[in-house]
C-alpha cells in the first residue's frame, strides 16, 4: 500500500472550512473571556407630520468579535470590518472638525439605540459570501477572493448606513490548493487563514489577560 499524507482539509469546503476556524476561535476568545463588540444597525428617526419625534438610533444586530481587518460571527459567519465608533452618551460641546461632530453623532445614536457607553460598534461592515468560495474555487486550486455581499442592504437618510457596500474593498478570502487563505491588508500577500486566526486569537486573549 502507499503511503499517502493525510488531507489536513479532510475533504470539507473552503466555506465549511471557514465556518470551523470563526466557531474555533470564538469559543476560544469566549473561554478567555475576550468581551465581543456590536454589529451596528441604523434605525432612522421617526417623523409624524413631518416632525421628528424620535431620533436616529444604532442598535445591535449581534454580537462580533474583531481579528484585524475580519469580524467573527457566533454562527460561524465572517464580515469585513468597516467604520468602528464607541457608544457614549451625547454631550453638548463645541467641535473643531466636522469629521469630529459625525463621529460624536454616531456614538450617540448607538448610546440612544441601547448600545453601553464605551463598547465598540461597527459600521458600514459587509457580510462575505462564503458560498462564493466554493463556487470560485476549482479543483486545480487556483480560486478567486469570495465576493462580500450586505446583510440588509439598508441605509437611513440620516447617513448611518450598515452593509451597503459603497467604496468598500474586495473580500481577502481566496482559495488556493483546496486552502482558505486571507490577505489581511490590501498590499500585503496571502496567508492561511487557519493561522491567521490562531496568531490574533492569541494576541486577543493575552490582550484580555493583561486588562
Amino acid at each position: 500500500m502507499t503511503d499517502r499524507s493525510p488531507d489536513p482539509h479532510d475533504g470539507r469546503s473552503p466555506s465549511a472550512q471557514v465556518r470551523d476556524l470563526v466557531t474555533t476561535a470564538v469559543a476560544a476568545l469566549v473561554a478567555a473571556g475576550v468581551r465581543p463588540e456590536v454589529l451596528g444597525r441604523p434605525v432612522p428617526a421617526r417623523r409624524v407630520l413631518g416632525v421628528e419625534v424620535r431620533r436616529p438610533r444604532i442598535v445591535s444586530d449581534g454580537d462580533v468579535w474583531r481579528l484585524g481587518s475580519v469580524l467573527l460571527l457566533p454562527d460561524g459567519g465572517l464580515a469585513l470590518a468597516g467604520q468602528v465608533v464607541r457608544a457614549r452618551e451625547e454631550v453638548r460641546r463645541g467641535y473643531t472638525a466636522e469629521s469630529t461632530r459625525a463621529r460624536a453623532d454616531l456614538a450617540a445614536a448607538a448610546s440612544r439605540g441601547g448600545v453601553p457607553d464605551g463598547v465598540a460598534v461597527h459600521l458600514g461592515w459587509r457580510l462575505v459570501d462564503l458560498a462564493a468560495l466554493d463556487r470560485t474555487a476549482p479543483e486545480d486550486g487556483d480560486g478567486d477572493a469570495a465576493g462580500p455581499r450586505s446583510r440588509d442592504g439598508e441605509s437611513s437618510d440620516d447617513g448611518y448606513c450598515v452593509g451597503d457596500g459603497h467604496g468598500a474593498a474586495a473580500s481577502p478570502l481566496s482559495v488556493r490548493d483546496g486552502q482558505v487563505l486571507v490577505a489581511w491588508s490590501p498590499s500585503a500577500a496571502p496567508v492561511p487563514l487557519e493561522r491567521y486566526m490562531r496568531e490574533r486569537v492569541a494576541l486577543a486573549v493575552d490582550a484580555a489577560a493583561a486588562s
